[in-house]
């Protein structure tokens, strides 16, 4: 087998062989000279600093370790000078400001191990010129870690692994300020570094957490130093430091070999008799509290330097005991309970020797019980500790990582590892085969050995015992426990005998392919059926309250790989706990009675054995609010609106091996939730004061008043049923943190929210003004009501105080059929008030009644806000993907109970509801629809009319029209001198928010030739197009034909397909191939469009016309009658009507024709506004084309005197120009009949052979007028 329990090199070894490996010499110059590796603030780094006479070069240099990091080219070091390698730069520089940008070399990745670890600073060439094994307890100073101060070199010239050469840094003044000295000389050197001298002064005892405490802020606390030394100890200006901070008095001291308490509350615990101590004699209070969970507490000396320090813990090899005797009333031995019996008292931390580290876990013991000795030796006290269990790992044999998990078929090896030392004598381990059906199983014993021989162990005399266990089928159960001969008989260590539980566990895990969390539950047949007996008849029974409906039964709980004991119940409110998907199919042991359902569940762990520090363990049976958008989505909203929310994640949940349930785990609200949420604010909000757990009510009303149950929607709850009124409040909203304490808190402020209604709207602003967070209650109210609540009104939703300031917020609960699931994106956006028409079975809320009428406009103002940021549809889209890719829809189908919905249904449901509810709210408060009007098509230099006149609301000095490229107001006028492509936004303010669209103007060069209109007419060839834009298509196309009879001009145009029919009914613009032509209209106004075509087919009988590129509706296309024999003229769209197209401004425009349904072939094109004229036959002759100012005229070849006519005259005008130097001809090209480039005799003979014997015709352009085809010396004609 491999060795898995972890055996830490001695600083000096690793130091030794790091010199063997690098030749044992310091690399004169750069040294690490700093380092910040578990900061309170400013985040992590390390400094280099030159000591050398030279500049360095350090492009290539590298720190390896936990941490990487390479020096990029160009990096220097000047002699004297300091630079610093940070874990995070923004950090860095925020929290150093006075840091210059140019003293930071850069970022390393990865982070610095809290524990200590080996740093390693190499040259470019990959030589290693320091290593440094810095730890976290002595011999290293401890201030560095998590103190505030850094680690500071003394002496550059001494070995970087000695820890005599390292001292922590002062302290800075505020906890939570950076310490350290980055980028600068350091506080202290000392060459050659001397070890510092610690006055003998010791932490004894440690009560961090009394029994029954019942306090916000924990007064029983108490921390015991002694002073080991021959002589008094003057204690003035020493700190203990850590979780909690007091500074001893100037006149404070410690007598040689005495006891003093410092206290968090000294009054209080020289209440406790037993402790039998006096006030005066007791230092304190100190500031904050020590923390349940385990930290590290440091006794520091006026002059700065660290003394003693200890991190104890509540979990394992700690005792466990000392966190109020480990566990609540339902996992003690009821030998010991009831808790009253032990209030302010339980279990302390006693140090055993002083002779030992504090470090050193094997050094500290559980006090007895109620036997705390503050003040005097303790009970635990004794020269050498009992050895106890310091890591204990159960493992398959052969396993690389103590994270692999037991299969099936592997031999199991147990290891444990003792503190201080091993025990003298023998150490067993006593193991079972759990059967959760029976109390009985049979316990079985082996010896664990060091002898490198048995049970698997590999090592003789290293001080880890092993034992190793048979192979087990999957889902076994095996509890164990170690046992040992301390030397007088073995006993039990582990766990501990204080601990409250007698074994540890192991599991023979199944092997699921999957990514989803697997949570597994056992739980014998009858309590299984009990569940199901224990809801039934509801929560009250006459006017009491059912006594078994919250009642839970003992489980097993397992997580990958580790075992829990828990209790559990159904989970749910009065409605729903009981209803939920039948199992029909089920191979496993079952209820012993009573149906089998999937239903939701409450897991409640004891307090040492949480799950990423949850004892509770809540998870939805995804039947309401399928199949967990709700939840997913809109718990993610309310934080990001600074609100108390649960986290949520997709589970697989098996019970007794089987696959029951695919469910949504939802964090518990209590005060687990409100201390995360305490410090994440403190993170986004570092300058607020830091929050202690408030009060959190959660409201569990009813439509109804039963037994002590009453509408939990903020009326007054008076006596009912023989419950006073303080029990009805009690009930109706339990208490989630701090379950000891009355509930005065929330009964008096409903009952003033009562009386402020009375007084109406003035009085309901004064009431929410003093009670309430404004911008939180908005928060809530605002999002709550944008996703149309089903289920606020008297139920599921929590009441949340602050204790710093009193001030109170609503937080949300089930979600369930919230975002559209039973009613509509256009509901009420003040369900809740009173009255309102959306309300569900007209049921309403009175605070929300009272804040929605008091706070009526900061409400919509707030709404409108979120409604266009945080609840913008592309923000819940993006949040629904999250939740999508967080699940799979195929292992919730594969679960026994099945699901009830569809992942994909619902994700389009709830995005739609988004859109939907985004566009209701702004059309509701502000009736904002911001339109920037049609794409545009123009030509530079020509004016673009922008028309955003459709956009709501109008413009007015209140609500500004403001587009991107400067201009303002609704109606106005751009031009673009150079062609692109723009795209244009108008942006318009409402109630201080910007709401934008877009338009795109795509503006083109001039065309060198147009079509000419001319008396309300143009006539256009079809192959006389502009431009044949084909957008990539190559399933359709424009070709140039001449097959046909009856054709005009010189070709026609067909809309060709590759042999299937194309179609483009609509969004054809940009994808449809399309043919334009260029038109310069001297005449304003409407125009009927007529097309020649030949159409064969109804399949191909229309095609899509426009004016400057701006598509039309597909039933505006131009349609054409069916006829197989010709060509034949339509004037009409599809809609029967004539076809017309305005022209609003004479200039330059373009008729775009695009292809509507391929095959058809079109010959012509006619506009005229003449209404009346029909064109028939050909129609009329094609009109003249011009040439626009700056390009070469258009031109018949050979006309060289530009009448428009080739006749004699234009070969005597070419005779003249030649022979005569005449001037009637002005451009070359025109008198060029054979087009060779050059004006000779022969073009004249050319032209008077074409007209008089039949000689070849004139080169194009000819006889239509044109440009030059080709390119020659004469430019005067094109191209």
């Amino acid at each position: 087998m491999h060795r898995v329990l972890e055996c830490r090199l001695f600083p000096a070894a690793v130091v030794l062989i790091i010199a063997l490996l690098t030749g044992g010499s310091l690399r004169a110059g750069v040294v690490i000279n700093e380092i910040m590796y578990n900061p309170t603030g400013g985040g992590e780094y390390i400094e280099l600093h030159n000591a050398g006479a030279e500049v360095i070069d350090l492009e290539g240099w590298s720190l390896a370790g936990a941490v990487d990091f390479t020096a990029a080219p160009g990096a220097s070091l000047a002699p004297g000078a300091f630079t610093v390698v940070v874990g995070d730069a923004g950090v860095f520089t925020e929290s150093y400001p006075g840091v210059r940008a140019g003293a930071v070399l850069g970022e390393f990745s990865g982070a610095l191990d809290n524990d200590g670890e080996l740093l390693l600073l190499s040259d470019a060439e990959g030589n290693v010129v320091e290593s440094l094994p810095y730890g976290d307890n002595a011999p290293w100073e401890f201030l560095a870690d998590g103190f505030g101060a850094s680690l500071e070199r003394l002496c550059a010239d001494a070995e970087a692994g000695l820890s005599e050469n390292w001292r922590a840094g002062a302290l800075p003044s505020d906890p939570e300020e950076p310490g350290g000295t980055p980028a600068a000389a350091n506080e202290a050197t000392s060459c050659p570094p001397r070890a510092a001298e610690v006055p003998a002064l010791r932490i004894s005892e440690i009560m961090y957490h009394a029994v029954l405490e019942e306090a916000v802020e924990e007064s029983y606390e108490f921390i015991e130093i002694f002073n080991a030394s021959d002589s008094a100890v003057e204690l003035g200006g020493w700190r203990i430091t850590g979780g909690v901070d007091f500074t001893f008095a100037a006149d404070a001291s410690i007598a040689p070999g005495s006891y003093r308490v410092i206290a968090r509350d000294p009054r209080l615990l020289a209440g406790v008799e037993s402790y039998g101590l006096s006030f005066p004699a007791i230092f304190g209070p100190w500031e904050r509290t020590l923390d349940n969970g385990g930290e590290k507490i440091a006794l520091v000396s006026a002059a700065g330097r660290g003394v003693e320090a200890v991190a104890y813990d509540d979990e394992f090899p700690w005792p466990l005991a000392a966190d109020a005797l480990g566990a609540g009333s339902a996992w003690l031995d009821p030998g010991i309970l009831p808790l009253e019996d032990h209030r302010h008292m339980g279990h302390s931390l006693e140090r055993v020797s002083f002779d030992l580290p504090a470090a050193e876990v094997g050094n500290w013991a559980p006090s007895p019980l109620d036997g705390a000795t503050p003040g005097r030796l303790n009970a635990s006290a004794r020269a050498t500790p009992l050895p106890i269990v310091s890591e204990l790992l159960a493992l398959p044999e052969g396993a690389a990582s103590t994270r692999e998990l037991i299969r099936a078929g592997d031999t199991v090896v147990v290891q444990a590892a003792f503190s201080p030392a091993p025990p003298a004598g023998a150490v067993r381990l006593e193991y079972y085969i759990e059967n959760i059906e029976t109390d009985d199983e049979e316990i079985i014993t082996v010896s664990m050995l060091d002898d490198g021989v048995g049970g698997g162990d590999l090592i003789p005399g290293d001080g880890i015992f092993t034992a190793a266990l048979p192979e087990r089928s999957v889902n076994t159960i095996v509890r164990y426990r170690v046992l040992a001969d301390q030397g007088a008989g073995v006993t039990l260590v582990s766990p501990r005998p204080s601990d409250p539980l007698d074994w540890h566990a192991y599991f023979v895990s199944p092997v699921i392919n999957t990514e989803t969390r697997v949570y597994q539950l056992f739980i014998a047949r009858t309590p299984w059926a009990r569940l199901w007996s224990n809801v039934q008849g509801g929560r009250v029974s006459g006017c009491a309250k059912h006594p078994t409906w919250n009642s839970k039964e003992f489980a097993i709980f397992v997580y990958e790989g580790e075992v829990y004991d828990c209790r559990v119940r159904y989970q749910g409110s009065r409605w729903n706990r009981r209803n939920g998907r039948d199992i029909s199919r089920w191979n496993y042991p079952r209820p012993r009675s009573g149906p089998l359902k999937a239903l939701s569940w409450r897991i409640s762990l004891p307090r040492y054995a949480e799950v990423d520090g949850r004892d509770e363990i809540t998870l939805n049976k995804l039947s309401q609010g399928c199949p967990g958008y709700n939840a997913g989505v809109g718990y993610r909203l309310f934080a990001a609106a600074d609100l108390p929310s649960s986290r949520t994640r997709f589970i697989r949940f098996h019970i007794n091996g089987g696959y029951y349930h695919y469910m949504i785990e939802l964090e518990r609200p209590d005060g687990d939730l409100i201390r995360r949420y305490n410090s994440e604010q403190a993170q986004k909000y570092p300058d607020r004061p830091r929050e202690p757990i408030g009060n959190l009510y959660k409201s569990v009303g009813c439509n109804c008043d039963e037994g002590p149950y009453g509408w939990g929607d903020g009326r007054v709850l008076p006596s009912r049923c023989g419950h006073a009124s303080e029990a009805r409040y009690a009930a109706t909203y339990p208490r989630k943190t701090h379950d000891w304490n009355d509930h005065n808190d929330i009964r008096t402020l409903i009952e003033r929210l009562n009386t402020a209604r009375r007084g109406g709207l003035a009085a309901q602003r004064a009431f929410f003004e003093q009670h309430f967070d404004i911008d939180l209650l908005l928060n809530y109210v605002a999002i709550m009501n944008w996703s149309v609540p089903f289920d606020d009104m008297f139920q599921n939703h929590f009441w949340y105080q602050r204790l710093s300031d009193g001030k109170w917020m609503l937080t949300p609960w089930d979600l369930d059929r919230n975002f559209g699931e039973w009613q509509g994106a256009t509901s009420s956006l003040f369900m809740g008030q009173q009255g309102d028409s959306s309300n569900r079975s007209g049921w309403w809320h009175y605070l929300k009644d009272s804040f929605l009428r008091s706070y009526r406009e900061e409400y919509l103002d707030r709404l409108f806000t979120l409604n266009n940021t945080l609840l913008l549809p592309e923000n819940i889209d993006r949040l629904v993907d999250l939740v999508t890719a967080e699940s799979n829809p195929a292992e919730a189908a594969a679960g026994a109970g099945g699901l009830s919905c569809s992942f994909p249904g619902r994700a389009a449901s709830f995005k739609s509801f988004a859109r939907q509810r985004h566009d209701f709210v702004n059309r509701t408060i502000a009736s904002v629809d911001v339109n920037a009007g049609p794409d545009q098509t123009v030509f530079t230099g020509q004016a673009v009319q922008f028309d955003g006149r459709e956009s709501t609301p109008a413009a007015s000095g209140d609500v500004p029209y403001e587009w991107d490229n400067g201009m303002t107001g609704d109606y106005p006028t751009a031009a673009f001198d150079a062609p692109g492509v723009y795209e244009v936004t108008l942006t318009v303010t409402v109630r201080g928010l910007g709401f934008s669209d877009s338009c795109t103007v795509t503006v083109l060069e001039l065309p060198p030739v147009v079509f000419a209109e001319r008396g309300g007419v143009v006539v256009m060839e079809a192959e006389s197009f502009w431009m044949n834009e084909s957008f990539g298509n190559e399933s359709a196309w424009w070709d140039e034909e001449a097959e046909l009879e009856g054709f005009s001009g010189n070709a026609y145009m067909r809309a060709g397909d590759t042999g299937s029919r194309r179609t483009y009914l609509s969004r054809f613009v940009g994808l449809s191939p399309e043919l334009r032509y260029a038109i310069e209209f001297e005449t304003p106004g409407t125009y009927r469009v007529w097309l020649r075509a030949h159409v064969t087919g109804t399949r191909s009988d229309s095609v899509h016309v426009g004016l400057d590129g701006v598509g039309r509706a597909s039933r505006d296309a131009q349609e054409f009658v069916v006829d197989e024999s010709g060509f034949t003229w339509s004037g009409n769209s599809r809609r029967d009507e004539a076809q017309t197209l305005t022209i609003s401004e004479p200039g330059v425009h373009y008729l775009s024709m695009w292809i509507r349904e391929s095959g058809l072939a079109i010959d012509k094109l006619v506009m005229t506004r003449d209404m009346e004229f029909t064109p028939g036959g050909e129609g009329p002759a094609e009109s003249a084309r011009i040439s626009l100012g700056g390009g070469p005229e258009l031109f018949v070849r050979g006309d060289a005197n530009g009448d428009g006519r080739l006749d004699i005259s234009d070969a005597v005008t070419t005779l003249l120009y030649l022979f005569q130097g005449s001037e009637i001809l002005t451009c070359e090209d025109h008198g060029d009949v054979d087009d060779n480039g050059a004006l000779q005799l022969t073009d004249p003979v050319l032209a008077l052979s074409f007209m008089f014997r039949e000689g070849p015709s004139p080169a194009p352009p000819y006889p239509e007028p044109g440009l030059d085809p080709t390119e020659d010396e004469f430019d005067c004609g094109g191209p």
